[in-house]
């Protein structure tokens, strides 16, 4: 049978949870299904990687400053799509979603398109969440990572006919304990061997409640004086955070920018938190998981779909700090409690998020939409 080619139109290459998703997704995508990238700005520090996934993966790179009005880069992007026989087009962001309904016209509907929906949109303008109702009434199929999103999509947007749910996954070959590289960064980063850990995990961005988490230090240091805050991560907000670290007289926080080795900074700590206001299904989440780290998050989102408070970790409302400092005085007076969410934790990745099974429901949604011995372009 012959392959169906995908594009998936995607706005940048830097570290972000679709980004990296996508990455996953092309290291281990069948080779008899061909993946085709176009990044629509120049931002790509991803790129080197992407570039070194098997052959079956082809990255262009497409400007596209206002999608709407760039008539020329859509119609190059069009004419790639015939030139390569592509048949279902992946949207991530609203300049995608635009394209892709474009191509599905100038192609007259042969081509089959997809948006994929990771969050609940709140950094939408009320233009964008106008222009998003009503381009998904042209869009064949919409792919959520939470049936939390699901929800959200289906009472504002589209009928729940179109929409369908595939878990994020983790490398859980990848992802679990290192204790090479766990002495290695709290080196590093000077950090004592009776010292504990407690770090985090994400993008410097207003729903991350960082400024909530440094409160909450202060206030575990007084009653656990050898404790370090470990935030890994970048983003716009870094300065900021940083700033006001100095400005509270938090000299044990150590801010590392964005890193390549999550691995290995996941291993040098022994509590990982998680303070967002809003989130889909964070990947950051399932990688704790996976190196069988205790973990505090609030209760938010599709975070609820990968945890089940007390058994893979404790969950507390967002914005509740006398809930969030219980829950972390609780696992760090009771370590053994830790481990036994952790090994828990790590269990839920290899049966339900694993790489595999991610990779497996995408293939499978895929096929189905256009089978392998649909009509060509």
């Amino acid at each position: 049978m012959s392959s169906v080619p995908i594009l998936f139109l995607i706005y940048d290459l830097e570290p972000g949870g679709p980004e990296l998703r996508l990455l996953d997704l092309a290291r281990a995508f069948p080779e008899d299904r061909p993946m085709h990238i176009c990044v629509t700005s120049r931002k790509v520090t991803l790129l080197p990687q992407y570039l070194a996934c098997p052959c079956h993966v082809t990255v262009f790179i497409e400007p596209v400053a206002k999608a709407y009005l760039d008539i020329a880069a859509m119609l190059r992007i069009h004419r790639y799509v015939r030139r390569h026989g592509i048949r279902i087009v992946n949207s991530y962001d609203i300049k995608g979603l635009i394209l892709a309904t474009a191509i599905r016209l100038l192609s007259g509907n042969r081509v089959v398109t997809v948006h994929h929906t990771v969050d609940l949109l709140h950094n939408f303008s009320l233009l964008h969440k106008l222009a998003l109702a009503i381009l998904l009434r042209w869009t064949t199929a919409v792919l959520c990572n939470a049936h939390f999103i699901r929800r959200f999509i289906e009472t504002s947007y589209v009928s729940s006919k179109r929409i369908h749910v595939v878990y994020n996954g983790i490398d859980a070959g990848l992802f679990r304990k290192n204790e090479a590289l766990r002495n290695h960064y709290r080196r590093t980063y000077a950090i004592g061997d009776d010292e504990t850990v407690i770090g985090t995990l994400a993008n410097f961005r207003k729903e991350k409640q960082y400024p909530f988490l440094l409160d909450a230090f202060y206030r575990i240091r007084k009653r656990h004086s050898r404790v370090r805050l470990l935030c890994v991560g970048g983003g716009p907000d870094f300065d900021a955070i940083r700033s006001l670290a100095a400005t509270m007289g938090l000299t044990d926080v150590v801010f590392t920018g964005y890193v390549e080795d999550v691995v290995g900074h996941l291993s040098a700590m022994d509590l990982f938190v998680f303070c967002s206001q809003y989130e889909g299904l964070p990947n950051a989440i399932l990688q704790a998981m996976s190196m069988e780290l205790p973990i505090v998050s609030t209760a938010v989102g599709g975070i609820c779909e990968l945890i089940t408070d007390g058994e893979e970790g404790l969950l507390v409302p967002p914005n509740d700090m006398d809930a969030f400092l219980k829950a972390v005085f609780d696992l760090l007076d009771h370590p053994e409690r830790g481990k036994v969410l952790g090994r828990r934790a790590r269990e839920n990745v290899l049966t339900r998020f694993s790489l595999e099974t991610m990779v497996e429901g995408y293939d499978r949604f895929f096929r189905q939409l256009v089978p392998s011995n649909a009509e060509t372009l």
